[in-house]
C-alpha cells in the first residue's frame, strides 16, 4: 500500500538562503521526497529537511511525497516560499546626523525597511526604499543616543504573490560618537591639525577659547587649518559638529618644550607597544581608533613603552603614540604600523 500524503506541511526561515520544511510523521512512511521548483527530489527519512543555498530574494514552489517498499505516495499541494531579502547595508551613522542611510535590492515589491532596537521587535521608526536606497529621518527619536544599537531589515511587501510581507535579514547598527584627536602645535608650525571619522565632518578651531575658522574633515577623516600667528603658551581646541550635535572636544597648549617618538612596528597579540623618544618627552599614551588611554611615564632617558594587551585588538585598528612633557603639554603624536 503506498503511504498517505503527508500532512501539515509548513516553512520556517533560517537566513536569506536556506529555509527549514516539517510535517507530520506517517506510520506508513520509510523516507519522504522534497520537491523544489520540480527539480530532482531530496529525500531524508525525517520529518523535516533544511534547504541551503536558494537564492536570496527568490520565489519557490515546494512539494513533498512520502515512500515505503510499495512506491511513492501522492504529493502535497505546492507550498509557495520566499528567501529573505539579503541584511542591508548602513553607512556609519554618526551622532547627530539628519539621516540613517544605506542600500539594499532594488525591486518594485521593496518599499519600506524597519529599524527596531536591538535584538527585538520594539518598533523606533519605518523608513523609505528607493530604487535599493534606504532613508529614514532619525535624529529626533529619543531613543537615540551614544551607544544605543539598533536593527534594521528591508521589509518585501509581497503585493505580486500570496505570500504577504516578508522581513529581510537584521542589520544591527550603533550610533557612533564622532571622536577627534589633535596633533602637537608650534609656535613655529602654527597649524591645528588632527583626525577625526571620515565622512566630511564639521571640525570648529579655536585658539584662547576664541572660534577661528570652521573645517571640513577630508574622506581619511583628516583636517588642518594654519593660524595667522600663535604664543607660546596659546591654548588651540577642536569640536566636532555633526548635523546640530556638538559631541567631542579634545584641548592642548602650545609647547615651550621639543620632544619626537620613534616606534616599532607592534605585531599583533604581544604586551607593549615600544619605542624611543628625544627631548622633554616625559610620558606616553596610546591611543586607539581616536581614544587616548592612560598616560604612563617613560622607561628612562630614551626608552618608552605602553602596554597593548586587549588594547590594540585588530591590524586595522588606527594607532598612535602621543608624548607629553612635564606639564603634561602635547609635543608629538605619530602613528603605529600594526602586523601580525
Amino acid at each position: 500500500m503506498h503511504p498517505n500524503k503527508p500532512q501539515n506541511f509548513i516553512a520556517e526561515q533560517i537566513n536569506e538562503t536556506s529555509i527549514k520544511f516539517s510535517w507530520s510523521s506517517l506510520d506508513n512512511a520509510e523516507s519522504y521526497l522534497i520537491y523544489v521548483d520540480e527539480n530532482d527530489p531530496f529525500i531524508t527519512q525525517n520529518n523535516y529537511i533544511i534547504i541551503d543555498g536558494l537564492e536570496t530574494f527568490s520565489i519557490h514552489s515546494v512539494s513533498i511525497s512520502a515512500k515505503n517498499i510499495y512506491g511513492e505516495g501522492a504529493k502535497t499541494v505546492p507550498l509557495t516560499v520566499r528567501t529573505k531579502i539579503p541584511a542591508p547595508t548602513l553607512d556609519m551613522y554618526l551622532y547627530g546626523m539628519l539621516y540613517l542611510n544605506g542600500t539594499t535590492v532594488s525591486d518594485v515589491n521593496v518599499n519600506i525597511f524597519r529599524v527596531y532596537i536591538a535584538g527585538t521587535n520594539d518598533l523606533v521608526i519605518t523608513g523609505t526604499v528607493e530604487n535599493g536606497i534606504l532613508k529614514a529621518y532619525l535624529w529626533n527619536n529619543l531613543q537615540v543616543v551614544i551607544g544605543s544599537q539598533f536593527d534594521v531589515c528591508v521589509v518585501d511587501d509581497g503585493l505580486n504573490t500570496d505570500i504577504g510581507s516578508l522581513e529581510g535579514t537584521r542589520t544591527t547598527f550603533e550610533v557612533i560618537k564622532p571622536l577627534v584627536s589633535l596633533n602637537a602645535t608650534t609656535v613655529q608650525n602654527r597649524l591645528i591639525s588632527g583626525e577625526t571619522f571620515p565622512g566630511n565632518i564639521e571640525v570648529r578651531l579655536y585658539r584662547k577659547g576664541i572660534l577661528q575658522t570652521t573645517v571640513t574633515s577630508l574622506d581619511d577623516g583628516t583636517f588642518a587649518y594654519e593660524l595667522d600667528t600663535i604664543d607660546s603658551g596659546d591654548g588651540y581646541t577642536a569640536t566636532t559638529k555633526v548635523g546640530t550635535a556638538f559631541s567631542s572636544t579634545i584641548s592642548y597648549y602650545v609647547s615651550t618644550t621639543i620632544g619626537e617618538l620613534t616606534s616599532e612596528n607592534y605585531d599583533l597579540g604581544t604586551d607593549y607597544v615600544i619605542g624611543t623618544y628625544t627631548g622633554n618627552v616625559v610620558r606616553v599614551a596610546l591611543e586607539v581608533n581616536l581614544v587616548v588611554g592612560a598616560k604612563v611615564p617613560v622607561l628612562n632617558s630614551t626608552d618608552f613603552s605602553c602596554a597593548a594587551t586587549d588594547i590594540i585588538t585588530s591590524v586595522d585598528d588606527k594607532v598612535r603614540v602621543l608624548g607629553f612633557d612635564s606639564s603634561n603639554r602635547l609635543l608629538d603624536r605619530i602613528p603605529i604600523e600594526i602586523g601580525g
